[in-house]
């Protein structure tokens, strides 16, 4: 699928626009954001500090944010928005759009939470451009709708892998 159809290059411009909200605590600026899935399995070995990798980041305790902080992270994607803005880190989530109606169930809830921007993995990589263009429809929509960014993720299995 090629990303050159002028119908899709102009949706992914409009989603590129979006920047995360910011949170109550947090400036305008370049943000930093530590995906939390990439800590899990990492070897003992690993840089990243024993509080940071062992920490329960749905219920952080002050140490662990605050050597995340000391990294030079300002949030996170994942975790419990309400618990990490107690520690002035901000939260985005992450989530699939494989088909239409994902976002229904999911994008409402990660506004309930307070999340301030979400990405998601869109597709497989197999779809037509009529498909892709439904999609990225769709998540345009989601978006305005319920006013939380949501950008797509370039990532392998998607259809933005050829990109």
């Amino acid at each position: 699928t090629s990303l050159n159809h002028s119908n899709i290059t102009l949706k992914r411009d409009i989603m590129l626009q979006h920047a995360i909200k910011a949170a109550p605590f947090q400036q305008g600026g370049l943000h930093f954001y530590l995906n939390l899935g990439t800590l899990g399995d990492l070897p003992e070995t690993s840089s990243v500090p024993d509080v940071i990798r062992q920490a329960d980041w749905d219920n952080p305790r002050a140490e662990a944010a605050a050597a995340l902080k000391a990294a030079g992270y300002t949030g996170v994607q994942g975790g419990d928005p309400q618990k990490l803005f107690q520690h002035k880190l901000g939260c985005t989530v992450g989530g699939e759009v494989r088909e239409l109606g994902y976002l229904d169930e999911w994008a409402p809830k990660a506004t309930a939470m307070g999340a301030q921007a979400m990405t998601v993995h869109v597709g497989w990589g197999l779809e037509s451009d009529e498909q892709i263009d439904a999609l990225c429809q769709y998540i345009i929509e989601k978006s305005q709708e319920l006013d939380l960014p949501i950008s797509v993720e370039s990532h392998r299995a998607t259809f933005t892998q050829d990109y």
